[in-house]
């Protein structure tokens, strides 16, 4: 099941502005299960307060939620990767930095992607060396 993405307008309709602005400073651009029963003492219940939560759990209960991220700005790719590396979880990554689990996701596949380009490049760099130097030794009459 894929996550429902939530846009700021429908989130502060129906939660309210404070507590739709609490949530995504805290929990922004990452995924985010909704229980089904809300629960006083819960981390969502903590955030938003728990009359928000039961709103939310009305419309999106037992759902994975995505929100607007409106945490710090200025995604780190280096870290980010480097962190990946590590084997961090995308969503790990993006709540520890505050970045969008969508970013880490896509800098994790462009990472796969050029480790596979590089490897490919590094194949043809290698094939293109060894015809130039066997071109070279016909040239100057070495076999």
């Amino acid at each position: 099941m894929g996550a429902c993405w939530i846009s700021w307008g429908e989130l502060a309709g129906l939660i309210g502005n404070d507590a739709a602005h609490a949530l995504c400073r805290t929990r922004g651009g990452v995924t985010l299960y909704v229980p089904k029963v809300p629960d006083e003492g819960g981390e969502l219940a903590r955030i938003i307060g728990l009359a928000a939560l039961r709103k939310l759990a009305q419309v999106y209960g037992g759902e994975i939620i995505v929100t607007p991220n409106r945490r710090k700005e200025g995604p780190r790719k280096g870290k980010i990767l480097d962190m990946l590396a590590r084997g961090m979880s995308e969503r790990e990554i993006a709540l520890r930095l505050d970045v969008t689990q969508r970013y880490v996701e896509y800098l994790a596949k462009s990472a796969r992607h050029s480790a596979r380009q590089g490897s490919l490049l590094e194949i043809f760099n290698a094939g293109a060396m060894a015809n130039a130097n066997q071109q070279s030794s016909k040239e100057y009459g070495c076999s």
